[in-house]
């Protein structure tokens, strides 16, 4: 069996200063900061809600009678 070969160690940043500042963590609005910087928000078209379909008739188990497959003689 090989052993992988061992991988350079990425050196590690000074742990008491951050290497970037932590962002402002806001919730979500929807709107952007800069607009045209990211994707833009598609408006959905406004429809009518569809109308549900009319329920099916009542699921009914199969009454037991001839088999399927016949028994083999």
């Amino acid at each position: 069996m090989t052993t992988p070969p061992d991988l350079p160690v990425p050196p590690s940043p000074p742990l008491d200063v951050p290497a970037v500042p932590t962002p402002e963590i806001r919730p979500y609005t929807g709107t952007e900061d800069l607009p045209g910087q990211s994707t833009p928000e598609v408006q959905p078209e406004r429809r009518r809600p569809e109308e549900s379909e009319p329920p099916g008739p009542p699921r009914v188990p199969p009454s037991p009678g001839r088999e399927i497959e016949p028994p083999r003689q």
